[in-house]
């Protein structure tokens, strides 16, 4: 077993370094002062949370939805936007290659009829 080291608050007992890891004196079941600290960190870590959880839920907030989604669906936008604008410059390609190609067609026509 490992050598006393520490002492109990509450009985006085000496303690190894194997039980002061526990939560309280296994002579007199005094809490460890650390142990007791802990548990109040987590008690007032647990209220605060609940009380954020509380203000966050408002119908306002319950009904936006996450930041992931609205991400997802600004690029959803960006890619559609993307995707007309591609079409657009197609089309008015294809339009100035048919335009062009009927002024070329216009011109062999009458070099050939009055020509």
């Amino acid at each position: 077993m490992s050598q006393p080291v520490f002492t109990c608050g509450g009985c006085g007992a000496r303690l190894s370094v194997a039980q002061m890891r526990g939560t309280d004196c296994p002579y007199c079941r005094t809490a460890f002062p650390h142990h007791a600290r802990a548990v109040e960190h987590a008690a007032l870590v647990q209220r605060v949370m609940q009380d954020n959880l509380a203000a966050a839920m408002t119908p306002w907030t319950m009904a936006t939805p996450p930041v992931g989604a609205q991400l997802e669906h600004v690029v959803t936008q960006i890619h559609q936007a993307h995707e007309v604008a591609r079409r657009t410059t197609n089309a008015i390609a294809f339009a100035i290659a048919i335009a062009v190609a009927g002024s070329v067609l216009a011109t062999i026509l009458c070099a050939v009829f009055f020509g």
